[in-house]
């Protein structure tokens, strides 16, 4: 993969502490990210507290050559009291190597007297690929650029040398866009083939695939499907997401209420809300950088309810 890598991150709150013992651990949920799931170790030693990063790549190449990606990720410790401890990495996974950290990232006692709260304390790690080689492009799950395609459609939606031959009357009843452009006064309306702009050809074509009702959404690709869904005011679409979004997802709250915060998913934020119970979990949703003042609001109001 040549192309450039958005920063992605994994927030975790790890619980009972107290009980891991010598050698205890716990771990996040893994988070697919540019095809390889990613997850976070935490354990505990003597006197330390360890951080791992750990990445398993899911898509077979097809002659099951060797891979490599090269990283950069900082892990940060948060305490409900605002307090942060920040450590700084550089790694390379391979097939042989799949975790990275540090056994010693923060001693016990410090982690005890600046970052335990009611026995959890919140563990945030940003990830950025520096360079990724050997891991395979998502699947197609339909295909639009085939012969069978072209003799069911009625036109061709191009982006760059990607071609998508689809049905008119599918992609207006799902976006008045597509419909005004299909089916109103405009030069598309006549055109055999139309380019699409602002788009990639990954992100359109999971967008066709929601479309048709295929299983293909992830923690990978489902804010850059929403965003076609906004551009093109594909309620279904965004409706899909949001469900995958609330009952698959394994993105932290954090991330779902920047998420909610970019396209109003209002049953998405609800059920973020219904889930923060404790002082901690309100700490680690928190974002000073949302640009949603009213769930910034909300997430405050909470916090004071709590005395927090």
């Amino acid at each position: 993969m040549g192309e450039p890598f958005k920063p992605f991150t994994i927030t975790h709150v790890a619980e009972c502490i107290s009980e891991w013992g010598r050698n205890g651990f716990d771990l996040s949920r893994e988070l697919l990210q540019y095809n390889v799931l990613w997850q976070l170790k935490f354990e505990t030693g003597d006197q330390h507290f360890g951080v791992y990063l750990k990445c398993r790549k899911i898509v077979a190449n097809e002659n099951n050559e060797d891979w490599s990606i090269k990283v950069k990720y900082a892990v940060t410790l948060s305490s409900v009291f605002g307090r942060t401890y920040r450590g700084f990495f550089e790694r390379h996974f391979n097939q042989d190597f799949t975790m990275h950290g540090s056994n010693d990232f923060i001693h016990l006692g410090n982690l005890y007297d600046d970052f335990v709260f009611d026995d959890q304390v919140i563990v945030e790690t940003e990830i950025t690929i520096i360079e990724m080689n050997g891991i395979g492009k998502k699947k197609k799950l339909l295909n639009f650029d085939d012969e069978d395609a072209k003799k069911l459609s009625d036109v061709t939606l191009c982006i760059g040398d990607v071609k998508f031959h689809v049905l008119k009357q599918l992609l207006a009843r799902q976006s008045p866009y597509f419909h005004s452009m299909f089916f109103e006064n405009f030069k598309e309306a006549t055109m055999e083939e139309v380019p699409l702009k602002d788009v990639s050809p990954e992100d359109f074509q999971t967008f066709m695939e929601v479309i048709n009702l295929e299983p293909t959404l992830s923690d990978d690709c489902v804010e850059n499907v929403l965003q076609l869904a906004d551009m093109y005011q594909a309620k279904n679409v965004t409706r899909q997401c949001e469900e995958f979004l609330i009952h698959q997802s394994h993105h932290s709250d954090k991330k779902l209420l920047q998420i909610v915060g970019r396209f109003k998913l209002h049953n998405l934020e609800e059920r973020v809300f219904y889930g923060l119970r404790t002082k901690t979990d309100i700490r680690a949703a928190m974002d000073p950088d949302l640009k949603n003042p009213e769930i910034l609001q909300r997430l405050l109001d909470l916090a004071l309810k709590y005395q927090y």
